[in-house]
């Protein structure tokens, strides 16, 4: 991929083709890192990026679109910084990934975001959480600790299908 140096809409950095007017990641090249000032990550992004294993985001990005991580067969951690938003089927069918982290700042999760996860074993829920998505966990079948860290009541319905899902 190239882009002109006079494009007024588009970049590449550090292997990743960039929105301007958004700083969204469009998608990214075999060999990249996500550079620093990112906002988002953009649907499909790194769909089925099979060479990667570790997603570490910047602190500038806030969002993670539409099957951004989707089907990266060896994803095995994600540290999702500040992301106050997981978007649908962001992360679904990464069967390799085992730890999720983040800067307690997560405000939704989408629906599917991390089905098929099959060793994704912790889920962690921030008190600034208000939102899952339905089957956001299905087929987490290695989830064993589930930690919620305020307003347990809140979740109740949602923690009790996760967890029907995941049995």
């Amino acid at each position: 991929i190239s882009v002109s140096d006079y494009s007024k809409y588009y970049y590449i950095d550090q292997g990743c083709l960039i929105d301007r007017r958004t700083m969204t990641i469009v998608t990214a090249l075999e060999d990249f890192s996500i550079p620093d000032g990112i906002k988002r990550i953009g649907d499909y992004a790194f769909f089925g990026k099979y060479m990667l294993n570790e997603g570490v985001l910047p602190d500038s990005v806030v969002s993670i679109g539409y099957k951004s991580f989707a089907s990266c067969d060896q994803l095995t951690s994600a540290d999702l910084g500040n992301v106050t938003e997981i978007g649908e089927r962001a992360f679904m069918d990464c069967g390799s990934l085992q730890s999720v982290t983040h800067n307690n700042k997560l405000e939704a999760i989408g629906e599917y975001a991390f089905s098929y996860c099959n060793q994704l074993s912790s889920l962690e829920f921030p008190e600034t959480l208000k939102a899952i998505g339905d089957n956001a966990f299905n087929y987490c079948v290695s989830a064993k600790t589930l930690r919620i860290t305020e307003n347990p009541l809140y979740f109740f319905k949602k923690i009790v299908i996760i967890l029907m899902s995941v049995i």
